[in-house]
């Protein structure tokens, strides 16, 4: 098969291809590139509000300033890497270590996937209860305070224990959250509840706020719940690896929140991996963007033209100028 490329488009001339046909090509403003180059680039979605929405605004990038044909899948974190080893997912935007420390570093190590820097800032987590049941109880300060506090966390189907909601099944942070609480010998005081989504647990903490009830489980930041709830984050001894590698009976790490893409995509489209290299977005427009969502019934593609509409200083510094003017042409065409 012959290959043509709009960087010399006498070969296109020597194809039958008419002048005109040519001048449009070169016109639409593409870098140099070949046909070959624009297969398709695989999206990964986490599912979470802030990976859906950086997942749709990249995807939006890389087709409609970059030219290539771009698809989205959505999954739990997990089956994301050997969708990565198959060649049917190409760029996960939240790869959260060292949660996913483990398959994260085999990727790596085997040459299969490129890190190109973080995504979001540093995240922490921990297990939280609401400010105004920790006001109510100052008592309640740290993770071995929970068996005096167990009988009001208790509901009716986890009486005598109390009730602590666990992080989403599939996430790697529930089997970390089961180890933790059993090496702080918790078992006997607390029953665990898995959320079936993140809009499960952010729904179940709602309802909890809503009516001023006792509420502990898993919180995370920046997200959503941070800023839209007001949470006392348990103190926990401090992180250490020993702890880490034993019964987890620690806080959490500062968690880095990685760009993690396929060695393969890397190679054939290095001018995408030059622009995730330079993405930084900023958690506080991110927040803004999904609170519109929700407000107007919003789908996560219009969150995202949202987003490049609103915030061009954030995001134009990740692209060249000609990529910029690009996607705002498509964003004034919509």
């Amino acid at each position: 098969m012959t290959t043509l490329s709009i960087c010399n488009p006498i070969r296109y001339l020597r194809h039958g291809l008419l002048l005109a046909t040519v001048i449009a090509i070169a016109g639409a403003g593409f870098a140099c590139s070949t046909q070959a180059e624009k297969q398709e680039v695989i999206l990964y979605d986490v599912g979470w509000d802030s990976a859906t929405i950086q997942t749709r605004v990249a995807a939006y990038v890389i087709e409609h300033g970059y030219g290539y044909p771009v698809s989205v899948i959505t999954g739990q974190p997990v089956p994301f890497y050997p969708a990565l080893e198959n060649d049917t997912a190409h760029i996960n935007f939240e790869i959260w270590l060292p949660n996913q420390q483990e398959p994260y570093d085999s990727v790596i190590e085997r040459g299969i996937a490129v890190d190109l820097g973080k995504s979001i800032e540093d995240s922490r987590q921990g297990f939280g209860v609401p400010q105004y049941f920790k006001d109510a109880n100052p008592g309640l300060v740290s993770v071995f305070d929970i068996p005096d506090y167990a009988p009001l966390l208790a509901t009716a189907d986890t009486q005598p224990k109390g009730r602590i909601v666990n992080c989403v099944p599939g996430w790697a942070c529930e089997e970390i959250n089961v180890r933790k609480v059993a090496g702080y010998g918790l078992n006997e005081s607390l029953t665990f509840v898995n959320p079936g989504s993140e809009a499960a647990l952010l729904a179940d903490l709602g309802s909890s706020y809503s009516r001023g009830e006792p509420w502990l489980g898993y919180v995370w930041g920046p997200s959503k719940l941070s800023f839209d709830y007001e949470m006392y984050v348990l103190e926990e001894p401090e992180f250490s690896e020993e702890c880490w590698t034993t019964d987890k009976a620690c806080e959490y790490p500062v968690s880095e929140v990685k760009i993690l893409a396929a060695k393969s995509l890397v190679d054939r489209a290095p001018e995408i991996a030059d622009f995730l290299r330079a993405w930084d977005l900023e958690f506080d427009q991110l927040s803004q963007v999904v609170e519109w969502m929700y407000a107007n019934s919003q789908t996560p593609t219009e969150g995202a033209e949202y987003y490049l509409r609103t915030f061009p200083e954030i995001w134009q510094p990740f692209v060249t100028a000609d990529t910029a003017r690009r996607i705002e042409r498509q964003l004034n065409s919509n």
